[in-house]
């Protein structure tokens, strides 16, 4: 311990010297970071925490952009949701829809003709002993697939139809063609 104290003593005794004027930048020149690529500064940046702060105007402008895009978005989903018309046309033929399905509540017809919407394609009938649904469509000619929704759950093929199509789902649909000519039945 005592020749710590001598040596501490001398420290002290030691005349200030001033560095000379290079040191500085060499130490500074040896340390100096060599620059980040543009990726790895990106990175960086991006892995870097950050507060945000609102304003009360921001706030209320990002409300109101909210608000418009939630009302955009609901009117698009009830415009899906409206009924598909079947444009009108000369060459018409008309169709009769029609299942027997007594326990029934409610039966529409679903098909390539309306998008696959039941809502303005829902059948009537129903209330006798057989449950006779029926519905009568004008269809231009072509080649139409379709089924009946029943209970607004079940999809059932017509059972009188004569041609089937595999719907890719492991169902069945069934095929109606209309017309005579080749050309005219897609």
């Amino acid at each position: 311990m005592d020749e710590e104290l001598k040596i501490a003593h001398r420290v002290k005794q030691m005349a200030y010297l001033d560095p000379p004027a290079s040191l500085l930048p060499s130490v500074m020149d040896a340390i100096r970071k060599s620059r980040l690529s543009w990726y790895a500064r990106i990175c960086k940046w991006a892995g870097s925490p950050r507060s945000i702060t609102f304003t009360p105007l921001q706030v209320a402008a990002s409300a109101i952009v909210l608000i418009l895009c939630t009302t955009f978005m609901l009117t698009q989903f009830t415009r899906n949701n409206q009924p598909v018309p079947i444009q009108p046309g000369y060459d018409r033929i008309p169709v009769r829809f029609s299942l027997n399905l007594a326990d029934a509540r409610s039966v529409a017809v679903i098909g390539s003709f309306n998008q696959w919407r039941p809502q303005g394609f829902e059948m009537q009938g129903g209330e006798d002993k057989q449950g006779a649904w029926t519905l009568t469509l004008d269809l231009p000619e072509g080649r139409y697939e379709y089924a009946f929704l029943i209970d607004g759950n079940r999809v059932v093929p017509d059972p009188r139809a004569s041609l089937f199509q595999n719907d890719g789902f492991g169902n069945r649909n069934a095929v109606l063609i209309l017309g005579t000519e080749n050309d005219k039945a897609i």
